[in-house]
């Protein structure tokens, strides 16, 4: 086939002109093996990517260097979010031609899925400082340098690419979320600009919102929170558990009938839930007959914390999906914000301890804590936090900064870090340091026992995780330790004692401080 046939069949898929293409691919007497690929970019381009993705198979099985399906493969995994799938084409593609974007943008969001944030910026920077670069590229490597955690650098390209593309609203957008990490203020006045010019964008307004919640702009803030549960958003936003999806969704409180049951419904990571849920007795109140579902590992907790409320799993919640007529439909308790906590002044006025842990377990670790280190303050200490990688990075200190904490005496401290803290337990039993690790209990599944060793203690010192909510919520005493960089919007903008929680107090990096300054900082004041 030649090169000219190639390119018009082509131009006509990027035409989205399928039938078209597919009839002179027929007409070119193509032969099976490239007959399949052409079939498989067709159905690629059409959105059918099961069988784009079976068909591209096929072909790579056929003939292992079909170039051309390799490499749209290897858009269609990254497309999905297959990024583990991919990474091997993508570098393969890379290596052979490092200066075609498509390659470079593929591998880097690879790499950068894999925590390779720094790999990714190498691979596209070069391209992306070429007077020439295309939008494309300066998109994925302000993208990669904010994953990496230089936002300075990020900001840098996007205001030059802005003076190359002034009319770009996606440039407009990245440029307003990275400000969002060093000025949330102008964050915000640039994605309220933006708005105007796309009123129909979901995603942009789900973006906007934790500028606006950051700056404490609650009113409009949890307004626009609400587009996180439109299904455009995804993952990301605010997906609720596929059983309750069976009922209405309803997110205002006059289309609640208070003669029927509502099935207010815990949303996002614990975290999340548990700040949402400082606003759940208000909703109880006015509508008693009620009910609160859950994931499985937090129903004991609630049960405890809300007894005049039944509370059941989603899986049991799905079980009333035959009594539909007697069931308003579900609440997400995220929605509930908007209702209850629509200033600085509400949050204030409700600043109370709602989360009830295991009493007969509290009492059971303390004194066992205290039968270790008898006499000694007791503080409970997490070091590592979010979910995605970039929040891993913005949202954790090395443990071994914690170290500086513990050198004073009268101070047992217990490590209630969920995860793999392998590396940990040994640095400490090499330096000698006087930190417990908990055996046999499973932080992650065994809610209410990590709640509870936490309550043992006398106080804790975490950056921000769901550990900080759980304590917060319980009343407890907690030093929150927050980074120079953007921070989960709840905790504001300031240092000082937290907004929903009374006994939070928040102690924040500035940029001018090195992490060990700021870590010789909180030491003085604890």
């Amino acid at each position: 086939m030649s090169k000219q046939i190639t390119q018009r069949i082509e131009a006509l898929i990027n035409e989205g002109k399928f039938e078209e293409g597919r009839a002179l691919a027929q007409q070119s007497g193509l032969n099976p093996v490239d007959m399949e690929a052409v079939l498989g970019a067709i159905a690629f381009k059409e959105g059918k990517y099961q069988e784009a993705e079976v068909t591209f198979q096929r072909v790579l099985q056929a003939n292992p260097n079909h170039v051309a399906t390799k490499s749209n493969y290897t858009s269609l995994l990254v497309k999905q979010r297959k990024f583990k799938l991919a990474l091997p084409f993508a570098k393969e593609a890379f290596d052979k031609n490092p200066t075609h974007e498509g390659f470079a943008v593929n591998y880097a969001a690879c790499l950068s899925e894999t925590d390779r944030f720094e790999e990714a910026v190498n691979v596209l920077q070069p391209l992306a400082d070429k007077p020439d670069s295309s939008e494309r590229v300066v998109l994925a490597c302000a993208a990669t340098l904010r994953g990496a955690v230089r936002p300075e650098e990020a900001l840098a390209l996007l205001r030059l690419a802005q003076t190359r593309f002034p009319d770009s609203t996606e440039i407009v957008r990245a440029l307003a979320d990275a400000e969002a990490e060093m000025d949330p203020r102008l964050a915000a006045m640039a994605l309220r600009r933006l708005e105007k010019k796309l009123p129909d964008s979901v995603s942009l307004k789900w973006n906007a919102s934790f500028s606006e919640l950051r700056i404490r702009n609650f009113r409009r803030g949890w307004q626009l929170y609400e587009h996180g549960l439109d299904e455009k958003i995804g993952k990301i936003g605010r997906p609720l558990p596929a059983q309750v999806k069976v009922f209405p969704r309803l997110t205002e409180l006059d289309e609640i009938d208070p003669n029927k049951w509502t099935l207010f419904t815990c949303e996002q990571g614990l975290g999340d839930q548990i700040l949402f849920l400082g606003a759940l007795r208000e909703a109880l109140q006015r509508f008693p007959k009620s009910a609160l579902v859950a994931e499985e590992r937090m129903v004991g907790l609630l049960q405890r914390s809300f007894p005049e409320t039944p509370v059941y799993t989603y899986a049991l919640a799905h079980g009333w999906a035959n009594q539909k007529h007697r069931i308003n439909g579900v609440f997400p308790i995220g929605s509930l914000m908007r209702h209850f906590r629509g200033s600085v002044a509400s949050f204030g006025r409700h600043r109370r301890s709602y989360l009830k842990p295991d009493a007969s377990l509290v009492d059971k670790y303390r004194a066992a804590l205290q039968a270790k280190a008898p006499g000694d303050e007791i503080i409970g200490i997490s070091w590592r936090g979010g979910y995605w990688d970039r929040q891993k990075r913005t949202k954790s200190f090395e443990f071994e900064l914690f170290a500086q904490l513990m050198k004073a005496p009268g101070r047992r401290f217990v490590a209630l870090q969920y995860g793999d803290v392998a590396a940990e337990r040994a640095e400490s039993k090499r330096l000698g340091l006087p930190v417990t690790f908990v055996d046999g209990i499973d932080f992650i599944k065994n809610t209410d026992a990590w709640f509870a060793l936490a309550m043992a203690c006398d106080r804790i010192i975490s950056v921000s995780t769901a550990l900080v909510h759980f304590v917060g919520a319980a009343g407890g005493r907690v030093d929150l330790l927050i980074g120079d960089y953007q921070a989960p919007f709840i905790w504001g903008l300031d240092e000082g004692r937290s907004l929903p929680y009374a006994n939070v107090h928040i102690h924040r990096k500035s940029r001018e401080e090195s992490v060990q300054e700021f870590f010789h900082r909180v030491e003085a004041t604890l």
